[in-house]
Parts: structure tokens; sequence; C-alpha cells
């Protein structure tokens, strides 16, 4: 479904139905913010929002209605960049609700509020309340999420991108301590994917149990036929192991999924050459099986049934 931008006279309504006011007294400011919004609902709450925040658009006392003047909102240069827009308006939020943005689009843009508050403090609260009464994130039966998809953008690129790995990495230890020595089937996609995304700052001692949580996200992923994202997480818990000292168990898992995966996905000729791999470092009649099965499939796979039956 193609959704095209909303005309003058649908702009002139939504503001009519935002602002209390009827259509025909707004037609002038409707005709000042679908110029500037090209008829972009979105742009068109969020710039109506910046300009209640301005103070060039103020509620009258005596109608109940609001008051602008025309000339003085012309007179500002409004921007016609949504994504400028959005920025200016996180900016002049409060610095808890700037934060609690940030965590929000870390944890790829919905959560809870036990986990923003886990991640933000004790200042979650009023935080959250700005940012729900700025229009700026929703609250959905599961929890928060961003009201839009340039919210999201804005907010991300408030942490500058030599500070995201560490601002996911903080992420991943708090939701992971909070978790304790078992973390749930829920939490294990959260918990490895904001790892992942900091691999290269994981102290020593974490590399293992990080590489077990890509393990776990991995199966659960190919469980769910999601095959790609089973690749990238047993791929980063491959990496992971590159310096380590791993238990070989623990390796075989991995590489033998990461190869099951590629054949998943249709990588044909990196899943023959990681199978093996595998085969070579089997220790046990299971392990040989397990590869062995794998390699069967692959030569059924490519309409080669009499090397299906050589191995």
């Amino acid at each position: 479904i193609e959704l095209t931008s909303l005309g003058l006279d649908a702009t002139a309504e939504l503001l009519a139905e935002t602002l209390r006011e009827s259509a025909p007294s707004l037609r002038p400011f409707a005709e000042l913010i679908f110029t500037k919004t090209h008829g972009n609902p979105f742009f068109a709450l969020q710039l109506v929002s910046s300009l209640a925040e301005e103070q060039l658009l103020t509620p009258a006392a005596s109608s109940g209605g609001w008051k602008w003047s025309i000339d003085a909102i012309r007179a500002r240069r409004l921007t016609e960049d949504v994504a400028t827009l959005v920025t200016a308006r996180i900016s002049r939020l409060s610095g808890p609700a700037r934060e609690l943005l940030e965590r929000l689009a870390c944890l790829d843009d919905s959560a809870d509020t036990a986990t923003l508050g886990l991640l933000c403090g004790a200042e979650i609260t009023a935080a959250l309340e700005e940012v729900l009464a700025a229009g700026l994130v929703e609250a959905t039966p599961t929890g928060n999420r961003f009201a839009h998809d340039r919210v999201s953008e804005a907010a991300y690129a408030l942490v500058p991108e030599a500070r995201r790995p560490a601002a996911h990495l903080d992420v991943a230890r708090k939701l992971h301590r909070a978790c304790g020595a078992i973390v749930p089937d829920e939490a294990v996609f959260t918990i490895a994917s904001q790892y992942n995304r900091a691999l290269r700052l994981l102290e020593a001692d974490e590399r293992i149990p990080v590489a077990e949580l890509d393990l776990a996200a991995a199966r659960r992923a190919r469980g769910a036929t999601a095959y790609a994202s089973a690749l990238a997480y047993a791929s980063a818990g491959m990496e992971l192991l590159r310096e380590a000292t791993p238990k070989h168990e623990l390796a075989f898992e991995l590489g033998l999924l990461q190869a099951e995966c590629r054949l998943l996905t249709g990588d044909v000729e990196a899943a023959r050459s990681e199978l093996a791999v595998m085969a070579r470092i089997a220790t046990t009649a299971v392990d040989r099986a397990a590869v062995t099965c794998l390699q069967i499939d692959l030569h059924t796979l490519l309409d080669r049934s009499d090397l299906g039956v050589g191995v």
C-alpha cells in the first residue's frame, strides 16, 4: 500500500482536530504548515509541537483555543527538514529525558518501563513522562516505543558514533547483571545483540560467557526459522572465540551451527568449507555423525547424492 502525503484540506482537518479549532479558521495557519511539511502528517504535528514550545503557538484563555501570529512564525525561518526539527526538539529536553531516548534507541526502539528504569535509574518516571508528553515516545501494551522512526534516528544520532559501542556494552552489562547466572529465554536476543555491537570492547573474561549467549540466541533463531539471524549470532560467537580458549564443546557447537546456517541461507560453498573443518576437529562419534548429516544434506541440495554416499 503506497501512502501519499496529505493534501491541504486534510492537513487543515488534522490541525483542526489537534488544536480543537474549526478548519476554516485555521486555513492560513494550515497553508503555512502544509508549505513547510509538504503534507507529511508526522512532520506537521512535530512542527506544531515545536511552535508551542517556542511560544509561537499559545493557548487563548478567553476562547479556550489557540492563538498565533502568521507573521511571527514566518519570521522565525522554520526548518523544512523533519530530522533537524526532531533533533532540535530532543535537544530542548532535560538531561534524563535525552538519556532515556538514547537508551531506547540502543534497544532497537522499544522497551518496557522496568528495563528503562534499570538503565536510566531513579529519574525514569519523570523522564518517561516528559518524552511521552512531548509525543516523541508512545506507550504500548508491552512497554514504550518511539512515535516514529525519525525520532529513533534522531535519538540514536545524539550518541557520537565513536561512543556507540560503549553505550551498547553498558546496556548489555546492566541487563546481564540483572538477570543473574541464568538469562531467561526472552532476554537472550536483547543481551546478545547488545554485546555483539561492542565485541572489541569486551574484557577477556567476558568472551566465553557472551559466546555462550550467542550460541543460545542462534539456537532460538534457528528454531524460529530466522536463519540469517541465527547465522549472525553464531558468527559473532565464533569471532569471540578467536581470542579465547574455549571448551571444545562450545567451539564445536558454534562452528557446526554456523555451517548449518550457511547452508540454510544458501551459502553452499562457505558451508562446504566450514563442514570440512568441523569434520577434522570432531572428536566423538556423535560429533562426526552431526557433521556427516549436514554434509549429506549439502550434497543432496546440490543434487549430488553420489557424493553424499561417499561421505
